[in-house]
């Protein structure tokens, strides 16, 4: 079945082969390498009768949207590997969740807006190595004390203590809940 820019098929299980992800990958590089676009395939748990089909297509379409906005290495996701971000991908849709992006991010996105700058990234990237220093400041390409001035003008700006686990906590989430927002 096609959809636009989906493609959805249905694959019947058969006792001779196991289907595994890395299949999947495999025609996943392979669209990519032959449309230049970049494909992203998802996988819903095995149904063994039809009235499930439904409830397997969503499967795979939460994780196809999943792995698009969470900018995933892979693109390809199974449904049950998808667990924590099925969950934010649930709650981002309440309407405390957008405040809660916005109280934590906004002061980020309008600094960055007036000064051009990139504290966003930097939050961005310094959550994603868990608060890592070293290989944030390598992973932006910066030297290590530039990556400590940017740190402290946010935490001058904002109050937050980026060494404490529960505000890298909070930044996170608000970060991950703004991606499924876009």
């Amino acid at each position: 079945m096609s959809n636009n820019d989906n493609f959805q098929c249905i694959l019947k299980r058969t006792k001779e082969k196991t289907i595994t992800k890395e299949y999947f990958e495999k025609i996943q590089k392979n669209i990519s390498e032959k449309t230049g676009y970049t494909a992203a395939i998802g996988v819903s748990r095995v149904e063994n009768s039809y009235q499930r089909f439904g409830k397997a297509y969503q499967d795979a379409r939460d994780a196809v949207e999943i792995a698009v906005c969470q900018e995933f290495n892979s693109k390809v996701l199974c449904i049950e590997d998808a667990g924590f971000w099925r969950i934010m991908k649930e709650i981002s849709k309440h309407e405390m969740c957008q405040e809660f992006m916005e109280d934590k991010l906004n002061a980020f996105i309008e600094y960055d807006q007036e000064n051009e700058s990139e504290l966003l990234e930097t939050l961005e990237v310094l959550v994603n190595n868990l608060g890592a220093r070293n290989v944030t400041a390598n992973a932006l390409h910066l030297h290590r004390n530039t990556l400590i001035y940017r740190i402290k003008k946010i935490e001058n700006q904002t109050g937050y203590d980026l060494s404490d686990p529960n505000s890298i906590l909070e930044i996170a989430l608000a970060l991950r809940i703004k991606k499924f927002l876009k």
